[in-house]
């Protein structure tokens, strides 16, 4: 999904977060079924990274003052129109390494 659906509001819990490459996926082509669709050639969740090449994220404690700001700010944007989808938690990634963009392809995973 790339976008918020009223349908599944208090209906499913994301288990995941795209902290690279956004602007990638957000250039996948869309449709049911897409025209060419695009080829993912490579797609690692974090936990599958060994951990000596694993970016290392700094994630805002939702916890806290500084993202209840961030929260309200996002509810007062989207009035009667807030769903939990329209808040992004803020997070940085501290080592970030080289990342392939649709411009940059991945170099050819090792032998």
């Amino acid at each position: 999904m790339r976008g918020a659906n009223a349908a599944l509001e208090k209906r499913y819990a994301p288990v995941g977060v795209i902290i690279s490459g956004l602007d990638v996926v957000r250039k996948l082509k869309i449709g049911e079924p897409p025209v060419n669709p695009d080829k993912m050639t490579r797609v690692r969740m974090l936990s599958d990274i060994p951990e000596a090449e694993r970016p290392q994220v700094e994630i805002m404690d939702t916890a806290s003052s500084q993202f209840q700001t961030v929260l309200d700010a996002v509810r007062k944007d989207k009035g009667a129109d807030f769903s939990a989808c329209d808040v992004t938690i803020p997070s940085k990634i501290l080592n970030a390494p080289a990342v392939a963009t649709a411009e940059t392809p991945a170099p050819p995973p090792a032998k």
